[in-house]
Parts: C-alpha cells; structure tokens; sequence
C-alpha cells in the first residue's frame, strides 16, 4: 500500500483506468447479453466519455490543456454518440434515419475538429521551424524532441 502512494499519479490513474476497463468490459458483455443492444450503447457512450476525461487531467497534469483542445474533446465526444447511435438505428431497420444522421455527423463535427487539427499541426510547424523571414533560435535553445 505505501507503493502505491508513492508512484505517479499518472500510474495511478492509469491502473484505475486499465481495472476499470476490464470490469467495465465484463460489464458491458452481461449488459449486452440481458439488456439489448440500446443500454449497450449508453454504457459505451459513457465510457467513451470517461476516457476523454482521463485524457483531459493527463493534460492537465502537464499544463498542455487548453481551450481548442476541449473543444475538440467535446466535437468527438459528440461525434462518437452521433455515430454510435446511427449504428444503433441501422440495427434496429431504421437505415434512412441512420444515412442522414451518420452524415450530420462527419459534416458538421468531425470535419471542424480535422480543420482545427489541421491549423493547430501548421501553427507548430511555423512555430518549431526556422524560415526565412524569421531569425534562427541559437542552437541551446532549440526544443526537445
């Protein structure tokens, strides 16, 4: 017990995660097997959610959190639960319901979060990188890869 309080939190949560992963699995499978296929995708999409939340303090814990990358946490989140909910429609025969909904969702939040991606990947690039119009960094202070 005093090893585990002396280990990173990092650690810690990361065996709460991997213990809860694999009770929330054995869970899920009995889930699966009495409750159908629609709590199935309430408990994934909560799971889902969770681990976006571990994410977030893992980020946290190294002050690399900032508000564009909530927000792409959050236009992920939603676009996990969008499409897991049009495969639960084309399961249950509902496949024009599922076509369109599947399509809102790549539409409108997984193309954002690849255009902010996108930015976020050039803004690094112009920021690491040395052009011409901008003096070279002397060679101390060249960031750690």
């Amino acid at each position: 017990m005093v090893y585990l309080l002396t280990m990173d939190k990092l650690y810690i949560r990361t065996i709460f995660l991997l213990w809860g992963g694999m009770i929330l699995a054995f869970i899920m499978s009995l889930v699966l097997y009495f409750g159908g296929a629609k709590i199935f995708m309430i408990h994934l999409a909560v799971g889902f959610g969770f681990a976006l939340i571990w994410i977030a303090w893992w980020l946290n814990d190294r002050d690399k959190l900032d508000s564009s990358k909530i927000l792409i946490f959050i236009l992920i989140y939603i676009g996990v639960i969008m499409a897991g909910s049009s495969y639960y429609l084309a399961f249950i025969g509902r496949n024009e319901i599922a076509e369109s909904l599947s399509r809102a969702a790549l539409v409108e939040l997984v193309a954002p979060a690849v255009i902010m991606l996108l930015k976020s990947m050039v803004e690094n690039l112009s920021k690491h990188n040395t052009w011409p119009d901008k003096p070279s960094l002397p060679k101390d202070k060249f960031p750690q890869i």
